[in-house]
């Protein structure tokens, strides 16, 4: 698990590097009154792969939304269950948006972008690499819960 954590990381800081760098690029080149297209084009994509991967990182370092406050106040029995069910809608949830994302990027295989004229279909290849990465770790979380449960 910390040979995927630590990928992350690295996919994630080189995906902000290249987004600063083609919107100080697009920002320069419309100073200049020569816009270049590709670099909106880039910096978005670059962006979106930044956030489902930074998503997968977060929740592999277990930065997950959780309102701990709350859930501290239960009875111990009632935090594991409370866990098993989190950690199975978390799972259950991301099979889903792995699925759709698979669904998403074979249908828009033979779509180029505009001005990269890059496969948008490659482009979303992102969303169910991020989830399914989401997958293996709530697996390995709830088989977790489940063994300190029993």
């Amino acid at each position: 698990m910390k040979i995927i954590e630590k990928t992350l990381e690295y996919l994630t800081v080189i995906f902000l590097i290249l987004l600063v760098i083609t919107v100080t690029l697009q920002i320069g080149s419309r100073m200049i009154n020569n816009p270049l297209q590709w670099t909106e084009e880039l910096s978005r994509h670059a962006l979106v792969y930044m956030t489902f991967l930074g998503a997968a990182l977060a929740f592999y370092k277990g930065h997950g939304m959780k309102i701990t406050s709350f859930t501290e106040k239960f009875p111990p029995m009632l935090r594991k269950t409370n866990d098993i069910f989190i950690d199975s809608l978390v799972l259950l949830s991301s099979i889903i948006l792995c699925y759709l994302g698979i669904k998403l990027g074979l249908l828009l295989l033979d779509s180029p972008t505009p001005s990269m004229r890059l496969s948008k279909g490659l482009l979303t290849f992102v969303l169910p690499l991020g989830f399914s990465l989401i997958v293996i770790k709530a697996v390995k979380s709830l088989f977790t819960t489940l063994r300190k449960a029993g």
